[in-house]
């Protein structure tokens, strides 16, 4: 005849019953644990959300780091000057004058090396003040076949930063900065 405790019950079948009822508890622990798991999930998914929108926005061109004139005028066959101006942590990045409309096909007509030094092709110089964090960018002979959208930019690890220039013969307009 099998031992029976004091309530009458046999050890192994406290022994059955106690891992049944662990086996229970873990069940029920797996059961809340998925929604845990989603609920962490979904606020991971969040976060990353945000970062990524986050870096979007600095992968934009011009957000927050670089900023430039909207639209420069000057008379026909002269000269005209844009100067873009970045923040601290970019004075040796490359910076570069390029045109085109749209950002993903403009075709760059000059870059700095990085340095101050005076960089110039055809009728286009550029030039970079890290002292005062700006790039001066100088058009000679400019002309009614010239007109058209360009963009200053620096060079970049992923995505360049740059910002859009609108180029047009006319009176002089005014060579404020936008952001």
């Amino acid at each position: 005849m099998p031992h029976t405790g004091m309530d009458g019950e046999s050890g192994y079948k406290k022994k059955l019953k106690s891992e049944s009822e662990r086996k229970l508890k873990a069940k029920e622990l797996r059961l809340q644990r998925p929604s845990e798991k989603l609920f962490h999930e979904e606020l991971g998914e969040q976060k990353m959300l945000l970062g990524l929108l986050t870096s979007i926005l600095f992968w934009l061109p011009g957000c927050f780091t670089l900023s430039g004139p909207s639209d420069v005028s000057g008379p026909k066959t002269g000269t005209l000057t844009v100067e873009c101006n970045y923040e601290e942590g970019w004075e040796t990045y490359s910076k570069w004058w390029c045109r085109g409309a749209r950002w993903q096909v403009c075709k760059i007509l000059v870059k700095t090396t990085g340095s101050e030094e005076v960089v110039k092709k055809d009728r286009i110089t550029i030039r970079d003040n890290q002292q005062d964090r700006k790039f001066i960018v100088t058009m000679e002979k400019f002309g009614k076949s010239d007109e058209d959208f360009y963009w200053c930019g620096i060079e970049r690890t992923g995505v360049d930063l740059g910002v859009q220039v609108k180029m047009s013969i006319g009176p002089a307009r005014s060579l404020a900065h936008r952001e």
